[in-house]
């Protein structure tokens, strides 16, 4: 009975020791896991997710390795959002870059005119909060799109998708980066360029920026569209003439030209084949042509090919824009009477060029230039070739449907042109005054102008030559050329000099000429698209120094200038409106001999007040309907 007794005793402190050995490693294994390292056993073992063998495509295994313990994993101290926020700047796929279609492009038929992007700056990073990352997993897992997974982390995928969670990426194919636990550096974004569009989109976008010193003043403080791109302010149209600039007190010396249908404007040069414009003080002005600005000293000249960097597919798709366009839009931004932008020491002799370099590289549409030129804005090294690049984008907006959209109701009545003769005046959806006027402008033989007078308006504002009817679909209403109208002088003018003349054509060809030259007194014939085009009750200025304010004006000089001209009667000073009142003309600023009207190309020309009428009505009808929406509060 003692032997039993004491077996039982045996058994029962055996079975003690058995019983206190295993909780030993159950406990000891929970303090394991607790510590953060892997349970024994699964050191050979690379964990994915949520502690699962992960195949090529990160998905885990069905089996589980053993020793794995039930309770949920705490995040780590480097499972916050700080890694979180790098990956997802330097993962931003091109939806995010700006972009709209594949790879960051716009489709071809859809301009943007705003830019669409999101700055990387302005993306919005996932809040860093432990809790909204690692909230309790669902109980049935729920296959995510590649690149893309919950409370803000990235999934796993190929082509350099990054993979993994709380910060860490994870395995892959096509280039990923793995790293746990620890900061990415950040890399630049890319983009893939050429792409017109976003072009256009930049210049766009610069154009009705504010870009000056003071700030202030953008392009189209001066070019405004709803006045037919020029001057938009009544008051200024009506005294001064010129626009205001950026620096209070400062203006420039002459009317701010329309830039609608300038991009069409060759290169400066002579007109004909025989006679270099500039070769010789004695040649007529009138043998220059092309340019812009009122003396065509933006010749087109200037920005070449080297701003293409050697690219030939930059070149194939924006060489188009060098030219005359493109020149134009760096004068003003350095003029002190306009933008008034400082020369520095980066500008590498291209006054303006760090200003306008780092101005765009912080405005909101900084992507449209990356989209543009294939990387962002180097202000640091290549200021000068960005403000270039800048110019050209302008130059290509300026080039586009919605600065020069063909939309005149005289465009109109000769596309629907819908009676016995279409396509040929009358025009059917014309008034009688409105078909006179185009027949005298042309000088057609028609029903209404049975004598086929001439009002000889097309000898200059015309660009299909001498047998031009005035109904090609591209008419331009502008030779290019430059002339001498004998325009009295405005003495209301800003910075306006009784002792120093506008010599007009001069200031550009010879402006160290110490004596008369053929240029003098010329200037560059503008389009007469959008003449008439104003906002109600605002006043328009006409011609280079803004002498006139009517078109009715305008008009009756053109029919009169020799007829009427009397210095006595209507001294210099004397204004239109007085001159009109008077029945007078006061003499040429420029009182050479070389005016037009002197050779009878205009002046006297017969036209009854029914006619001048007729004229005007007409001109009217070249005003462009298309409406421009500026962008919005994105523009800094």
């Amino acid at each position: 009975m003692s032997k039993l007794r004491n077996l039982l005793t045996t058994c029962a402190f055996l079975f003690l020791l058995l019983a206190v050995g295993c909780g030993g490693r159950k406990s000891t294994a929970v303090t394991v896991e607790s510590q953060g390292q892997q349970p024994p056993g699964t050191d050979d073992d690379p964990l994915a997710e949520g502690g699962a063998l992960a195949d090529e495509d990160g998905d885990p295994e069905a089996e589980e390795p053993s020793g794995e313990s039930d309770e949920e994993e705490e995040p780590s101290d480097t499972d916050s959002g700080s890694l979180e926020i790098i990956e997802q700047q330097n993962d931003l796929t091109p939806d995010v870059l700006g972009g709209v279609g594949d790879n960051g492009a716009v489709p071809d038929d859809e301009v943007p005119f705003e830019d669409p992007s999101v700055p990387i700056e302005e993306v919005e990073p996932p809040v860093d909060d432990e809790e909204e990352f690692f909230e309790e997993e669902p109980e049935e897992e729920v296959p995510e799109e590649p690149g893309e997974s919950a409370g803000g982390e990235q999934g796993a995928g190929t082509g350099g998708e990054a993979a993994g969670t709380g910060g860490e990426q994870g395995e892959g194919t096509g280039g990923e980066t793995a790293s746990t636990g620890g900061a990415q550096s950040e890399e630049p974004p890319t983009f893939e360029a050429p792409n017109l569009p976003a072009l256009r989109a930049l210049g766009r976008n610069v154009f009705f920026d504010s870009i000056s010193d003071p700030d202030g003043m953008a392009c189209a403080s001066c070019h405004a569209p709803e006045a037919g791109w020029t001057e938009p302010d009544g008051v200024i149209n009506l005294g001064q003439v010129a626009s205001l600039g950026a620096f209070p007190g400062r203006s420039g010396v002459r009317k701010a030209p329309t830039i609608a249908y300038a991009s069409f404007s060759p290169r400066f040069g002579n007109v004909r084949t025989t006679t270099d414009c500039i070769g010789s003080t004695s040649v007529n002005g009138a043998a220059c042509r092309g340019g812009l600005m009122w003396d065509g000293r933006a010749t087109g000249g200037f920005i070449g090919a080297s701003v293409f960097g050697g690219d030939e597919a930059l070149q194939s798709a924006y060489g188009e824009f060098l030219g005359p366009i493109a020149d134009q839009v760096l004068g003003p931004f350095t003029n002190p009477l306009e933008h008034n932008l400082p020369s520095q020491d980066a500008d590498n002799g291209l006054s303006g060029a760090l200003f306008v370099c780092e101005h765009v590289a912080s405005a909101s549409y900084v992507n449209l230039y990356g989209r543009a030129w294939g990387a962002l804005p180097d202000c640091a090294n290549s200021a000068e070739l960005v403000f270039k690049r800048i110019a050209v984008a302008v130059a290509a907006w300026e080039s586009s449907a919605e600065v020069n959209s063909f939309s005149s109701r005289r465009d109109q009545a000769i596309a629907n042109d819908g009676d016995d003769n279409p396509g040929e005046v009358p025009f059917a959806n014309f008034s009688d005054a409105e078909n006179l006027g185009h027949a005298l402008f042309f000088g057609l033989t028609t029903a209404l102008n049975p004598t086929g007078k001439n009002a000889r308006c097309s000898a200059c504002h015309n660009s299909r030559g001498s047998s031009s009817r005035g109904n090609e679909a591209g008419q331009l209403y502008t030779d290019y050329g430059f002339h001498h109208l004998g325009l009295p002088p405005n003495f209301e003018i800003a910075n306006f000099s009784r002792t120093r003349p506008d010599r007009g054509l001069t200031e550009h060809t010879f402006p160290d000429a110490s004596g008369a030259v053929g240029h003098d007194g010329h200037f560059k014939t503008p389009t007469l698209r959008n003449v008439a085009k104003h906002e109600p009750g605002v006043t328009r200025a006409y011609m280079h120094n803004g002498y006139f304010k009517t078109l009715e004006d305008v008009v009756h000089f053109y029919n009169t200038a020799t007829l009427k001209l009397n210095p006595t009667a209507c001294p210099a000073g004397t204004t239109a409106a007085e001159a009109r009142a008077r029945g007078c003309w006061p003499a040429a600023e420029i009182n050479n001999g070389r005016q037009a009207s002197r050779g009878g190309a205009f002046g006297d020309l017969g036209l009854t007040a029914a006619e001048e009428a007729a004229l005007v009505a007409y001109l009217r009808t070249l005003d462009d309907e298309r409406e421009i929406v500026r962008p919005g509060t994105d523009v800094q």
